[in-house]
């Protein structure tokens, strides 16, 4: 759209002052000398030379237009952006993650998007090989499913058997108890069996330390939920300054209101005073 009045412009310029002003005299020279002006870097006085009243209406529908042109572009944009940041799923997925991408890191984000680039250029011009490529990675990824079923389906089992041993060497601690109350040397029996019943389920607290997390693992998870915690008070905060400028922005006119209320009840109060001043002294 912009391009399209510029070219409109540069003709019209062309047209109308190409045979008086040498830098308009071709259609390039016109665009160029436009450009230079746009940017301020000339002026278009010799237009408004030649004839005044047509030179200053065709000035200032070109600054005008463009002007009114390039803040649409921009205010679209804006609008866009704002859309895509409330609405869009796709970056609503991306800013949960957006603390471990390290966005604001150029190079990694350069080599993101060159990222993104081929696959949509292998998934534009190659199709065929985009599919077996995404083929072998769900087959990968099928596989991997399998395996951690299979884990999941052993360590059910596991935990089946060692709750069974659990219950099987309950029973005799059970028979323990009443021993240790029948006298001294039965206690010491049920020690003894007490021990030997530990040891032969093979329970220990060395695998409540093995499943334990790592001190790597919990300080990736402290550093994903602390970036994901802030970029929500980012959001919050700015959220509550718009609110607050709002509010700021009520309160003084509202005081501007009062203001003028004040002052019109001091003047109306004056005009009272004045007008009982000059009845009393007609008495």
């Amino acid at each position: 759209m912009f391009g399209v009045a510029f070219i409109g412009f540069v003709m019209a310029f062309n047209i109308g002052f190409g045979d008086k002003i040498l830098e308009m005299s071709t259609f390039a020279k016109s665009a160029v000398y436009l450009c230079r002006a746009f940017v301020r870097d000339v002026k278009l006085m010799p237009v408004y030379d030649l004839t005044p009243i047509f030179g200053a209406g065709l000035i200032m529908i070109f600054y005008l237009t463009m002007l009114l042109v390039g803040l649409a572009l921009m205010f679209a944009m804006m609008a866009d952006s704002l859309f895509n940041a409330k609405y869009s799923k796709v970056l609503k997925e991306k800013a949960d993650h957006a603390a471990y991408w390290h966005e604001d890191e150029p190079l990694e984000e350069f080599a993101r998007w060159t990222k993104r680039k081929s696959w949509w250029l292998l998934k534009r011009y190659f199709p065929s090989l985009n599919d077996r490529i995404q083929k072998y990675r769900q087959s990968q990824e099928g596989q991997g499913e399998h395996e951690m079923d299979d884990f999941g389906h052993n360590s059910s089992g596991f935990g089946k058997a060692q709750g069974g041993l659990a219950l099987q060497d309950r029973r005799p601690s059970v028979a323990t108890k009443d021993s240790w109350r029948m006298g001294g040397g039965g206690g010491k029996r049920a020690l003894e069996d007490d021990r030997q019943s530990s040891h032969s389920t093979g329970y220990s607290d060395d695998s409540e330390i093995n499943h334990r997390p790592r001190p790597q693992d919990l300080m990736r998870a402290i550093e994903h939920m602390s970036g994901r915690i802030l970029s929500e008070i980012t959001v919050t905060g700015i959220e509550i300054k718009s609110e607050l400028h709002d509010v700021c922005e009520r309160v003084a006119q509202m005081q501007m209101a009062v203001e003028e209320l004040t002052w019109r009840c001091d003047k109306v109060k004056g005009e009272q005073e004045s007008q009982l001043q000059d009845d009393l002294h007609e008495f």
